[in-house]
């Protein structure tokens, strides 16, 4: 496997409006570690890690990992809790479903052309704007097996990436 090397972009109001949003506004210490990756870094990371083939997870085939998550029982309702301000449950079955450091290194990644890396723990705190994109997004660490489908339909699936090769 080769090393990939990451490129960033800044957060744009503009092309990132949904960290922006008025009722979803995250503070600027959140902002500051939410790192959009450039076009091509995220291409080369999803040539790399999720399929040669297709652009967006819609069109991945069902044996592309991301699709396998959703065959996974470890399942939870996110577009309630999204609809629901005070709502805490489903930040804390992701919590508990993966029990990861809270600084680990995640991507959340819409299409082959957009993903962006944050901590485990800044996902966990501000979620609901990573899901203003709901078409088949996924959550996954360059460390770990384990990751999150999230469905058009309002739930999340937990399941494991396969071949689990960890990014040098």
């Amino acid at each position: 496997m080769a090393t990939l090397s990451m490129n960033y972009r800044s957060l744009d109001p503009k092309a990132d409006w949904e960290f922006f949003d008025p009722d979803l506004a995250a503070p600027a210490s959140t902002l500051a570690c939410i790192h959009p990756l450039t076009e091509e870094s995220a291409i080369a990371l999803w040539r790399e890690f999720i399929s040669q083939d297709a652009d967006h997870p819609m069109q991945l085939s069902d044996q592309a990992w991301p699709s396998q998550l959703y065959a996974s029982p470890a399942r939870a309702d996110w577009q309630t809790d999204w609809n629901d301000d005070a709502a805490t449950g489903f930040a804390e079955w992701l919590r508990v479903s993966l029990p990861w450091p809270p600084d680990i290194s995640v991507v959340f990644t819409h299409s082959s052309s957009w993903s962006i890396e944050t901590s485990w723990e800044v996902f966990l705190g501000c979620w609901r704007n990573f899901l203003f994109a709901d078409e088949g997004p996924f959550l996954w660490s360059l460390q770990q097996p384990q990751a999150v489908g999230f469905s058009p339909a309002g739930f999340a699936c937990v399941g494991h990436r396969s071949p689990f090769v960890i990014a040098t």
